[in-house]
């Protein structure tokens, strides 16, 4: 499963990466319209793989939000067979030992 942030602030879900092809535009995920992760809570890393395809690889070392940010930032899910809540979601991420709560601050 890929957890899907769109920048509007809904969150959606997929498969898998054959399932993200047929959803989103290459345009669009190279835009950066849409934040992919595993559902281990590891960021995925879109890269072009041919004309008018992409590849979702492991980027733990990218700039970018962690999923516990990302998930604080979703106002709503998108219909789905897994989850009909964001707090269903988190549930699911801590299970694979994702975390999804604001870290303590240091202040």
């Amino acid at each position: 499963m890929i957890f899907v942030f769109i920048e509007d602030g809904r969150l959606d879900f997929i498969e898998d990466v054959a399932e993200a092809r047929q959803r989103y535009k290459v345009s669009d995920v190279e835009s950066r319209v849409f934040q992919f992760y595993d559902d281990s809570g590891s960021y995925l890393r879109p890269r072009r793989s041919g004309s008018g395809t992409f590849e979702l690889v492991p980027g733990p070392d990218a700039d970018e939000d962690p999923i516990w940010l990302a998930l604080f930032e979703a106002s709503a899910i998108n219909p789905n067979p897994w989850f009909k809540t964001i707090e269903e979601a988190k549930t699911h991420l801590r299970s694979k030992s994702a975390v999804v709560d604001r870290p303590p601050s240091d202040a």
